[in-house]
């Protein structure tokens, strides 16, 4: 399976890489005849094809986050995108893929799974204090040789050690 995926995305990468050369040349060529035509305009319509453009309708430019990527020119111009009542570049099918897409990630975030996951999480964290509580209580003997005063000190550290672990457990419990 792995080498099957791998074959088609060389393909598509190998497809897109030809497209990409394809277009440069072609923009080249228009670009010299251009001055001998006398068409100043013409890169409104056909604009150079940099490294930054060439992403997937769902890719934003770097550094945008998921929800707000900007849309390449390339998925807005002739032959990609439709026309509009208002002259207005109009992407039917692919955009409402990608609406679809945006919409199912949106919808996921108040799936159940994850307030599950989320409360198991406060389970585990709740566990770990008691568990830590005891933890600190089982050290209160281990130095055994030491005078009164200063076993009574470890005690009383000990006790407030538990004690801590304890209280973060019964506030994050009354919270949650």
């Amino acid at each position: 399976a792995n080498t099957r995926v791998s074959t088609v995305l060389n393909k598509v990468e190998q497809t897109m890489k030809t497209a990409v050369a394809r277009y440069r040349r072609a923009w080249s060529a228009v670009k010299t005849l251009s001055v001998v035509l006398g068409k100043p305009n013409w890169e409104v319509e056909l604009p150079e094809l940099r490294p930054v453009d060439i992403r997937g309708m769902a890719e934003g430019e770097t550094g945008q986050s998921e929800g707000t990527p900007t849309l390449s020119w390339i998925w807005k111009t002739r032959g990609v995108a439709g026309l509009g009542e208002d002259g207005e570049a109009v992407l039917s099918e692919g955009l409402r893929i990608e609406w679809c897409k945006s919409r199912a990630r949106a919808n996921r975030w108040g799936e159940d799974s994850e307030v599950e996951l989320l409360q198991e999480e406060m389970r585990h964290v709740a566990d770990f204090l008691s568990w830590h509580a005891g933890w600190w209580e089982e050290q209160v003997n281990r130095r055994a040789a030491l005078a009164a005063p200063e076993q009574e000190g470890i005690q009383g550290y000990v006790k407030r050690q538990a004690a801590l672990r304890r209280a973060m457990r019964d506030r994050f419990q009354g919270i949650w």
